[in-house]
């Protein structure tokens, strides 16, 4: 069984790599659409959890990235931010409270897949 910290410190690398691509996806669609302000979101389901993922840019900076929970139960997260020239900086804390979050109901493996099998292809919407 994995160590607690391990396990943490493996979820956060996969949701930082799936957060690079996602951003770079909306910043891409940013361009095309010539918007100050952007975002693009992406609704991923599985067996026992759906959330919905928002990447937001403002003049081609990225800004945050948002994780919703819509199932089993309702939650919000912010743990991605961005400095003016889009450095991203990690807020450890609210991330160890989704890991508890997802924790408490035994879905950081189906969350894992879940982010890891996203592709960011012609199903991502933008708004």
């Amino acid at each position: 069984m994995e160590k607690p910290a391990n396990a943490k410190n493996e979820l956060l690398a996969t949701v930082k790599e799936f957060e690079r691509r996602g951003m770079a996806k909306a910043m891409l669609a940013a361009k095309d659409h010539k918007h100050i302000i952007s975002s693009l979101r992406k609704r991923l389901s599985g067996k026992d959890l759906e959330i919905e993922i928002m990447f937001k840019e403002v003049n081609g900076v990225p800004k945050f990235a948002t994780f919703n929970f819509l199932r089993p139960k309702v939650a919000s997260f912010i743990f991605f931010s961005y400095d003016d020239q889009g450095k991203r900086f990690v807020n450890r804390k609210l991330f160890n409270r989704m890991y508890e979050f997802l924790e408490s109901d035994q879905l950081v493996p189906e969350f894992r897949e879940l982010i890891m099998s996203e592709q960011f292809d012609e199903d991502l919407s933008s708004k």
